[in-house]
């Protein structure tokens, strides 16, 4: 997935803690100001969920490709059709 704060990155390895964009989001969402500290994490939220929906759509659509009848959102699809009659 793509990156969604310099701070996520940083707890992940991807980043040095001592970089200037870690600093200065770990501020933010530790220092006094609530208000910034949670429009932060919505911010950050927002983006991850934005990252994961158009990566889910892809695997979606890939793992179709790669298993057509087999594959299990087709597998859920037919459930859905039989459930529904």
């Amino acid at each position: 997935m793509a990156s969604s704060s310099a701070l996520c990155d940083a707890l992940i390895g991807r980043r040095a803690w001592t970089g200037p964009e870690v600093i200065e989001e770990r501020n933010v969402l530790l220092g006094s100001d609530d208000a910034a500290a949670l429009a932060y994490i919505q911010a950050v939220r927002r983006r991850l969920m934005e990252t994961f929906s158009a990566g889910f759509e892809k695997l979606e659509r890939y793992e179709r490709q790669k298993f057509g009848t087999n594959s299990f959102f087709v597998c859920r699809d037919n459930l859905r059709d039989i459930m529904s009659d």
